[in-house]
């Protein structure tokens, strides 16, 4: 606690309009819920050993979401730096030039030597909080939003899952970037559309292939 708070004492005429703040979210499936039911009646909800999840890795500064990424499993230093590549340097240069600060957490890939060298050549500055301290970035905010309407959609599957993260996220790069124009962006209405399609089509496809395997 003490660190947080000389920490901000420290920052507050920092540049906040420079500073990239990165950090990843987990998404799971069948996690429980509260709500009422019919006196006498009980709520019965599904239940799993494991449930589960999506990983989703996210940038912002203030103009917004900068880039995402979705994916299965643990993060590894080779994905981590792979993202950072791809996902980081190229918009974050095109929208704030090369005056900016990278702030990330202190998970083990992310102290990984190659992505040490990787970030020392190619980002600026590096704005160090104190460990365990995600109160102090505000893509907690980001997190919050995006999960609330996700769970709200109540996805069954993981295919369902990813659309649904993939939907939000998208609006919020469009809400957020819309007086930046980018190519084959879609509009929120757009991808809305092509999310209900691809489920749609998933459905029918496990339709057909339950209809294949009754047949043999």
């Amino acid at each position: 606690m003490e660190a947080r708070f000389h920490w901000a004492e420290n920052h507050q005429n920092h540049d906040w309009k420079r500073v990239v703040f990165s950090d990843e979210c987990s998404f799971a499936l069948n996690l429980p819920r509260s709500g009422w039911s019919p006196k006498g009646s009980k709520i019965h909800q599904k239940s799993l050993c494991y449930n589960p999840k999506l990983q989703v890795w996210a940038a912002i500064s203030s103009q917004g979401l900068i880039s995402y990424a979705v994916y299965e499993g643990t993060m590894d230093q080779y994905l981590y730096l792979s993202i950072l590549e791809h996902e980081v340097i190229p918009p974050v240069e095109q929208k704030l030039g090369r005056r900016w600060e990278f702030q990330q957490g202190n998970a083990t890939p992310r102290r990984a030597k190659i992505v040490q060298n990787f970030l020392e050549e190619n980002t600026p500055q590096r704005l160090v909080c104190p460990s365990r301290s995600p109160g102090l970035s505000p893509i907690e905010n980001l997190w919050a939003k995006v999960k609330q309407k996700v769970y709200s959609q109540n996805p069954q599957d993981m295919m369902e899952l990813k659309v649904c993260i993939v939907d939000e996220m998208e609006n919020t790069l469009f809400i957020r970037n819309k007086t930046h124009k980018k190519k084959n962006l879609l509009t929120p209405k757009q991808v809305f559309f092509r999310n209900w399609v691809l489920i749609r089509a998933f459905k029918i496809f496990k339709v057909i292939k339950g209809l294949i395997r009754n047949q043999i």
